[in-house]
């Protein structure tokens, strides 16, 4: 495989789950599986799922598509923040 059949694959997949034809697990797998064959490819080297690894990815097939959101614990809404620039 070449760098330009790997962008090409990745693109597809990418499309194929930013229209909801593919899975989110389905998406991972399929991804996990062509950076893998991009790294054994085009950097000679292999990169093997651990077990531990493996059961992350068990466990999650029946999570929600969800994305997680980091939010800055420090962060109050109802607070003016001073930093923006904006003055009275």
């Amino acid at each position: 495989m070449n760098i330009l059949e790997a962008s090409i694959q990745l693109r597809e997949l990418s499309d194929g789950y930013s229209t909801q034809r593919v899975s989110f697990d389905e998406y991972r797998l399929k991804r996990k599986s062509l950076m893998d064959e991009i790294d054994q490819t085009l950097n000679q080297q292999s990169c093997e799922t651990t077990p531990l690894e493996t059961k992350k990815i068990d466990e999650s097939a029946g999570e929600s598509d969800a994305i997680p959101v980091t939010i800055n614990p420090g962060f109050d809404a109802d607070k003016k923040n001073d930093d923006t620039g904006i003055r009275d």
